[in-house]
Parts: structure tokens; sequence; C-alpha cells
């Protein structure tokens, strides 16, 4: 309930009970009225935080989006062929053929 409607209900029941009685139990609405006063701060300081998570969220997601764009993609089919060409070039110069042949072309022993 909001403070206003709170202190407007607390006082319509201070009318109807009358002023005498009323004092009797002025300490309890008393302690109602500030109960509800510090639950209702309470509540918008939540209701604050809350929505700065909810910014720094979005904040978050938008940045996180704007490093994805940044990092190129390759297609897998790009990918696969350089490395065959590569593991080619490494087997050519890994493995010297004239080295097992002697000068008639012959197997050497």
């Amino acid at each position: 309930m909001i403070t206003e409607e709170f202190k407007k209900v607390t006082d319509k029941i201070q009318e109807q009970v009358g002023k005498e009685k009323a004092s009797l139990i002025a300490d309890s609405i008393a302690t109602l009225l500030s109960d509800n006063m510090q639950m209702n701060k309470s509540l918008n300081d939540k209701d604050k935080k809350i929505d700065d998570l909810n910014k720094d969220k979005e904040g978050l997601m938008q940045t996180n989006m704007n490093l994805l764009q940044q990092i190129p993609m390759q297609r897998e089919e790009d990918k696969k062929p350089k490395k065959k060409e590569e593991e080619k070039k490494e087997r050519a110069s890994a493995f010297d053929y004239n080295s097992v042949f002697d000068e008639n072309g012959d197997f050497k022993i």
C-alpha cells in the first residue's frame, strides 16, 4: 500500500474508534506506519536495483554482440583444403625420394 493510502486508512480508524480509544492504540498504529514506510522504501530500492541490473545486462549483451561481429568467420569448406595442402607440403619436404635410389635408378641397400 502506498504511504498516503495507508495514512488515510489509519486516520479513518482513529476517527471511527474515537480520540480516547485511538490514543490507546496509537503506539501500534505508529509501528504500522513506520513499518509500512520502511517496506515501501525497501521495495523502491529493490525496483531501482533491478532496473540498474537490467540496463547493465542489456549493455553487456550489446557489447558481446559487437565483439562477435568483429571475429572473422570462415566456412568449414575453406578450412579443410588448406589443411590438406599444408600436410602435402610437409610430407613432400620431409622425405627425399632421391636418397632411396642410386645413380642407376636401383634401390640402395
